[in-house]
């Protein structure tokens, strides 16, 4: 049984952009910490990003490369002089001016070239914001059990695995339960590589797995059985209710069998899979999004920006190349303006927030025509952006 006073570990992996948090594990945390259950956020994602681009890993890359070319030599001691400024640049106003921001971007993506001159079997483009293992392909299971089977062993050579060492200690120690929320293909080596560490480190350390990439894993399950070597429960869906019980389960208040939404391996090695996919949290319910303070001047940005959900789901739900809204059953719901007031107001007090980016599939026009008054209303003096499909009824005068 888990003991109640340890912290549960939330852990956003690499890959990402790193020019704000992502909101998965800012949303569980606050959900959680509703309920009295105390967390601690880890963005490794740009915590990774931060030791990459440093003189100290750049010189790292140098040391490794055999071919000493004069002219690659040169590029190598120019962007190790510059990376320090860059960063502190980055996130200074000085790159709100677009020139600025781009001459800055191009030296970070001169460090990319860098790293993958140094390391052959991995391709990173932090612009693109793009990760490649040459040797393990995220989409083929096979593939996902070898990288398992090679970091166990440790018959794998990664700079990821280099940059993430550091933080296996603190995650396998003073917790039962670390949750890994995997949003984007680019996460699913990378996680998978880190749940391995973890778990080799310390085998009664709980894993669970989430987000809308493992999600849609659901269906064929039983092609990645071996990864319940590792992973000890996945997460379907919305992932508040799912990690709410299961921590519940772990504290010995509810019965495993009485857990939805949730994939696990039975003493007899047979996989569990139970879905309810009318599990559905009220949105409105939802606290507001609660962010690791001591990082959000970190993130690469001239400007703090903390993102937003106004709805989950897509209120247009017609496009049929898109599955985003596969994760909230394909439901829509919307957050009520006076509650989305009560979020920024938060965001302005506990963290000076001057920017705020709606996260939203797509937002609706009438959620931008009632926000933009409501902020008026309160004066309410902030910048925002989301993403919106362009209708007849989307007006000028909404977003004046």
């Amino acid at each position: 049984m888990m003991k109640k006073n340890r912290y549960i570990k939330l852990v956003f992996p690499p890959f990402w952009p790193v020019t704000q948090p992502y909101l998965s594990v800012p949303s569980l945390a606050a959900f959680l910490e509703k309920s009295h259950i105390a967390c601690k956020q880890y963005d490794i994602n740009l915590m990774v990003a931060e030791h990459i681009f440093s003189k100290s890993f750049l010189e790292v890359c140098k040391n490794r490369l055999k071919e000493k070319n004069n002219a690659v030599m040169d590029i190598i001691d120019f962007c190790i002089d510059n990376i320090e400024i860059c960063k502190s640049e980055i996130r200074s106003p000085k790159c709100l001016d677009v020139d600025e921001y781009q001459s800055h971007l191009a030296l970070l993506s001169l460090c990319s070239w860098i790293i993958n001159l140094s390391y052959k079997n991995e391709v990173y483009d932090y612009a693109k914001c793009s990760y490649v293992n040459k040797l393990y392909d995220p989409l083929k299971s096979e593939d996902i059990k070898k990288c398992m089977e090679d970091v166990e062993s440790g018959n794998i050579h990664s700079w990821v695995i280099e940059c993430m060492k550091q933080f296996i200690e603190d995650l396998s120690t003073e917790t039962d339960l670390v949750g890994i929320s995997v949003s984007g293909i680019n996460q699913i080596i990378p996680s998978v590589m880190l749940a391995t560490m973890i778990k080799k480190r310390n085998p009664k350390v709980k894993i669970a797995f989430g987000g809308s990439i493992i999600t849609r894993w659901h269906e064929k399950l039983n092609e990645l059985k071996f990864l319940f070597n590792v992973v000890d429960f996945i997460l379907f869906f919305e992932g508040e209710i799912p990690l709410y019980n299961l921590v519940q389960y772990l504290h010995g208040e509810k019965k495993i069998d009485e857990l939805k939404n949730i994939a696990y391996c039975d003493k007899n090695g047979t996989i569990q899979l139970q879905i309810d996919l009318h599990l559905c949290i009220d949105i409105d319910q939802l606290p507001t999004p609660v962010f690791d303070r001591n990082i959000l001047k970190k993130y690469f940005s001239p400007e703090l920006v903390l993102p937003l959900l106004s709805s989950r789901g897509c209120y247009w739900g017609n496009c049929a190349f898109c599955d985003h809204a596969y994760t909230f059953h394909n439901s829509y719901r919307r957050r009520k303006i006076n509650i989305l007031i009560k979020d920024i107001k938060e965001y302005i007090t506990k963290y000076n927030a001057k920017n705020i980016n709606f996260h939203d599939d797509a937002i609706s026009p009438r959620i931008i025509s009632e926000l933009s008054e409501a902020l008026i209303q309160e004066k309410i003096v902030i910048r925002w952006s989301c993403e919106a499909r362009l209708e007849k009824n989307l007006m000028p005068t909404c977003s004046d």
